[in-house]
């Protein structure tokens, strides 16, 4: 009888331990289950390109972003200008410095043609020019079992 009852609880440890077996695949085809992945790219920011003849002072050249100024974005160029909003002008400009009283050439948007203001000569015609960067986000939502 005590054979019996050794063999009942081998049987039933065995078939406790059976339940919980994992069984692992081999590729992505033996995966079953809601898996659901999203990529999400954005453009991030660009870089404005400044051009025109007889500009004085030569504003000409790349911008590139630099950190946001009065809650807009800003640029700087390698020859020392900046283009940006000025708060105090209500205005986008073209300058040698952010301080809101520079005042070389001034726009209502940030792209166009800006106009001269004071003794500067010339027009320059500012356009965005290239993607400088771009994020994105991955998402991986979901539970696949073998």
């Amino acid at each position: 009888m005590t054979k019996l009852i050794a063999i009942l609880i081998a049987l039933t440890c065995a078939t406790l331990h059976a339940q919980s077996v994992t069984v692992k695949g081999t590729g992505a085809g033996d995966v079953r289950g809601a898996v659901v992945v999203t990529t999400n790219v954005t453009s991030v920011l660009t870089n404005l390109l400044v051009t025109g003849a007889s500009l004085n002072p030569p504003v000409s050249g790349t911008y590139t972003p630099i950190t946001d100024l009065n809650g807009y974005p800003a640029w700087e160029s390698t020859n020392g200008y900046y283009d940006y909003w000025a708060s105090g002008g209500s205005d986008w400009r073209i300058a040698s410095t952010t301080n809101s009283d520079a005042q070389f050439y001034r726009i209502a948007t940030v792209t166009g043609e800006y106009a001269a203001f004071n003794f500067q000569t010339g027009t320059p015609v500012v356009v965005y020019s290239r993607q400088t960067n771009y994020s994105s986000a991955v998402t991986v939502q979901g539970k696949g079992t073998p």
